[in-house]
C-alpha cells in the first residue's frame, strides 16, 4: 500500500536561543504563540473512552532522534517500544525515550540498545510501517506499565471510537508543541492492514505523532494498543489519519519476534477445555471463563474453543417462572422471554393455560396472598389458589389454624 500521505515526523526538536537581527535588538524577543492541545485534544485521556492508570499513561513517550527530529512510541512490555518504521528507517545515530507529559521535562530518559524497521517496510509501503525499539533500561523498574498490544486475532474497530495520544505539533507548519496530548478519533474504514480514523474536522494528529498508538478499551482485557500512526492524509490535519493494524499477521509476526518470553506459557489463541471452562492466551494474558449451564466448551465454528450457547432457553421453558422481583421469565420458539410485570401494574402469576405470565392484579393481589396463605386472627386459613382467593374457617370445624408443612402451608390442623 503506497499512499501519498503526509508522514508525522517532528522535522524541529531544539529550543532556539534568543539573538539580534538585521532590523536591531528586539524588546524582549520573540512573541510565544500558545499552544492548543493536539488539534484540539486535551491533556488528560477520555475516560468513557479507555480506562488507564497513570503508571499506563507513562508508558507513551516522546522519542528524540539522533537530536534530527521526534516521534512518539508506546512501551508494550519491558524494554520494548512500539513505534512507526519511518522513525526509525533513517538510522539515526542514537534514539532517546521521554516519559512524562513534557519531554523537556521529562520524568525519565531511556537509551535505545538497538532499533528494527519492519523488514518489508522498505521506506514507502504504509501497511508495514511499524517499528521496535529496545531500550538499554527498563522503564518498569520506575513504575511505567506497559500497555500490551493486540496481536491476534485481527480486530475490526470499524465505528469504534478510540483514543489517540502524541507528541506532535498542535498547529500545522509549527514545531511549537513539547507536551503529551490526547484527543478521540472514530474508525471510519479499515483495510486488513490500516485503520482509517477521523476527528470530524476538528481535532487530528498532526507532525510529531508519529508512532502514537490508537488505544481501544477491550471488554475483558481492558486497554491495548491497536497499531502507530503511519500518516494523514492532509497537510492541514483536519481529514483522515492512517494508523498501521499491529494484528496483521506480518506485522504482528513482526513485533512478537521482539516480545519477552512467551507470558502465556504455551497456552495458544485456539485454547482447549478444561471441563466446563475455556482457557486460551489474548494478546499476552491467559484468558478463562466457565462456561453457564446452557453452554458447553467446544469449537465455536472459527476454530477456537469458547463457551458456544447449546441451549438457546437457557434452562427456560414454556410454562416459564415468575423472578423474585415480579417478573415473569420463559421460553418461546429459542428465545429467552422478559416482562418486567410490577413497571406497568401487574402481577406475576399463572394464566388459565398454565403459563406464568404477567396478570392484571386479582383478588389474591389486593390481600397479597400466596399459595402458602394466612392464618387470620379469627383463626381462618386464607391462601390464594388459581388465582381466586380461598377461605377455610377452622374453628367452626374443630380444628386450629397453624402451618401444616411445605405440601399445605398455612391450614386447618386437628387439634392435640
Amino acid at each position: 500500500m503506497n499512499l501519498p500521505r503526509l508522514v508525522l515526523f517532528l522535522l524541529i526538536f531544539s529550543i532556539q536561543s534568543c539573538s539580534k537581527d538585521d532590523g536591531g535588538p528586539k524588546a524582549c524577543g520573540d512573541v510565544k504563540t500558545a499552544a492548543e492541545p493536539i488539534i484540539n485534544g486535551t491533556s488528560v485521556w477520555d475516560p468513557s473512552v479507555i480506562t488507564l492508570t497513570n503508571a499506563q499513561a507513562l508508558s507513551i513517550g516522546f522519542l528524540e532522534l539522533g537530536g534530527r527530529g521526534g516521534c512518539s512510541g508506546t512501551l508494550i512490555a519491558p524494554r520494548v517500544v512500539l513505534t512507526a518504521a519511518h522513525c526509525v528507517y533513517s538510522r539515526p545515530s542514537y534514539i532517546r525515550f521521554y516519559t512524562g507529559n513534557n519531554y523537556y521535562t521529562p520524568e525519565n530518559v531511556y537509551t535505545a540498545a538497538s532499533y528494527e524497521a519492519h523488514p518489508y517496510y522498505g521506506g514507502r509501503y504504509v501497511d508495514y510501517d511499524v517499528g521496535i525499539i529496545i531500550l538499554n533500561e527498563d522503564p518498569t523498574l520506575d513504575g511505567v506499565e506497559p500497555i500490551p498490544v493486540h496481536l491476534e486475532p485481527p480486530k475490526s474497530l470499524a465505528g469504534e471510537m478510540v483514543a489517540a495520544v502524541g507528541f506532535g505539533i498542535t498547529t500545522p507548519h509549527t514545531g511549537g508543541n513539547s507536551r503529551k496530548w490526547w484527543t478521540v478519533l472514530q474508525v471510519v474504514m479499515e483495510s486488513p492492514a490500516i485503520y482509517t480514523t477521523s476527528g470530524g474536522g476538528v481535532t487530528s494528529p498532526c507532525e510529531g505523532d508519529s508512532g502514537g498508538p490508537i488505544l481501544w478499551q477491550d471488554p475483558v482485557l481492558g486497554a491495548r494498543v491497536y497499531g502507530p500512526i503511519s500518516s494523514v492524509d492532509s497537510y492541514d490535519c483536519n481529514n483522515l489519519s492512517y494508523y498501521v493494524r499491529s494484528s496483521y499477521p506480518d506485522n504482528a509476526a513482526f513485533i512478537r519476534t521482539y516480545l519477552p518470553e512467551d507470558p502465556c506459557d504455551g497456552e495458544t489463541f485456539e485454547g482447549h477445555c478444561d471441563g466446563g471452562m475455556a482457557v486460551w492466551c489474548e494478546s499476552g494474558v491467559v484468558v478463562t471463563d466457565m462456561c453457564e449451564t446452557w453452554e458447553t466448551c467446544q469449537d465455536n465454528g472459527e476454530g477456537l474453543l469458547r463457551c458456544v450457547v447449546t441451549d438457546e432457553c437457557r434452562g427456560e421453558n414454556l410454562e416459564g417462572r415468575c423472578l423474585d422481583d415480579g417478573g415473569a421469565l420463559w421460553c418461546e420458539d429459542g428465545n429467552v422471554m422478559g416482562h418486567d410485570c410490577p413497571s406497568f401494574g401487574y402481577t406475576c402469576r399463572m394464566n388459565d393455560a398454565g403459563l406464568h405470565r404477567c396478570m392484571p392484579p386479582g383478588p389474591c393481589d389486593a390481600e397479597s396472598l400466596d399459595w402458602l396463605g394466612i392464618c387470620t386472627t379469627d383463626g381462618h386459613a386464607r391462601w390464594c389458589q388459581d388465582g381466586v382467593v380461598m377461605d377455610r374457617d377452622c374453628w367452626l370445624c374443630d380444628q386450629d389454624c397453624g402451618w401444616a408443612g411445605d405440601y399445605l402451608g398455612n391450614y386447618c390442623l386437628d387439634r392435640v
